[in-house]
């Protein structure tokens, strides 16, 4: 097994410049917009299927994106008094 180890920490070679753009031609997919909604209790709550495109999920809740299911009456926000390190 061959090992590399970093020998240099200064910026690294082959990398873009910074830039910035507010227009792009990149393709992108628009997440906003009500999305089925069912809270799973756990792993072996996951409903089979699922993610097929035949999938009937009618029978689950609307839930608007972006939010948080939290403070759409699905649990408890949970929060931290711990400080992170990043």
């Amino acid at each position: 097994m061959e090992h590399h180890y970093v020998t240099d920490r200064s910026p690294g070679r082959g990398r873009l410049t910074p830039r910035a753009a507010f227009d792009t031609d990149v393709p992108a997919i628009e997440l906003d917009g009500v999305w089925r909604f069912r809270l799973a209790a756990g792993l072996a709550d996951v409903t089979e299927g699922f993610e097929t495109a035949e999938f009937d999920d009618t029978r689950w809740d609307d839930l608007p994106v972006p939010s948080m299911w939290q403070m759409n009456g699905y649990g408890k926000p949970a929060y931290t008094n711990i400080v992170y390190p990043f």
